[in-house]
């Protein structure tokens, strides 16, 4: 778990000392569209297929862990602030 932050933190760090907004914008959907597949994926261990995903889209709310989910943001949001001001000081 611990190892998994310190990625996820190393990784927002990266693309936002690098792109700036746009590594934001870049980790905001990655969060999203992980999130999203990983609901899926869990549908689909209890019989769901992407027919039904599509038609009941609503099937999906079922399977989001929200406390997976804030724990990611967090991760991101350390090394988005932590670059964010180590840039602030080097300017």
């Amino acid at each position: 778990m611990l190892r998994e932050v310190l990625i996820k933190a190393l990784l927002s760090f990266g693309l936002t000392i690098f792109f700036k907004i746009y590594g934001i914008a870049l980790l905001i959907g990655y969060i999203l569209g992980v999130e999203f597949m990983q609901a899926c994926y869990r549908s689909f261990k209890d019989g769901y297929h992407w027919e039904h995903l599509y038609k009941k889209p609503l099937i999906l709310k079922n399977y989001l862990k929200p406390k997976d989910t804030a724990i990611d943001m967090l991760s991101y949001a350390v090394g988005i602030v932590l670059a964010l001001t180590i840039k602030e000081v080097m300017l």
